[in-house]
């Protein structure tokens, strides 16, 4: 079960994906991802400790974390 995002970074990664498809469905690079994710934290404050368990180096290997999808492709 720990490798299931909470409710909360579903949420997150909601959101980050509908700032992907205003961008014409461009994925961020590491720079416009974080920038992405830390406007998310910014504009829904109950959110900002599942942003920065997205952005942290905590467990890495969650296959649904943005960061590792990002190295990846």
């Amino acid at each position: 079960m720990e490798d299931l995002p909470s409710v909360d970074e579903l949420v997150v990664l909601t959101l980050r994906a509908e700032n992907i498809a205003e961008n014409g469905g461009v994925r961020p690079n590491r720079s416009r991802n974080y920038r992405v994710l830390r406007q998310i934290s910014l504009d829904y404050p109950p959110l900002t400790r599942a942003v920065w368990r997205i952005l942290g180096d905590e467990e890495p290997h969650r296959r649904w974390d943005a960061s590792v999808r990002l190295d990846a492709s």
